[in-house]
């Protein structure tokens, strides 16, 4: 017979394998949340997209204005709409 007893109450000898209903620490606990501290929504990285997409979105509607009024004028028939630079002399 063994001599080994997993009654209830009695330690487990240390090589023994944790049970599998055990509760698990977590690897860093979490740190508390201040309410005096402000909470920032964005942070930096929010605050570079927000402007790379708004110059992204100028410069396009900028060359959709350009587009247009060349449109519009090739559609009254004109035949100079192109920009046209002079040489430097």
């Amino acid at each position: 017979m063994s001599e080994r007893s997993d009654a209830p109450g009695e330690p487990s000898p240390p090589d023994a394998p944790a049970a599998p209903d055990a509760p698990r620490t977590p690897a860093r606990p979490a740190a508390p949340l201040d309410p005096d501290e402000p909470t920032r929504p964005f942070g930096p990285a929010g605050l570079l997209v927000i402007a790379v997409l708004l110059i992204g979105g100028w410069l396009v509607i900028d060359k959709l204005s350009a587009a247009k009024k060349a449109q519009d004028c090739l559609g009254a028939g004109r035949r100079n709409c192109g920009s046209i630079e002079a040489p430097p002399r």
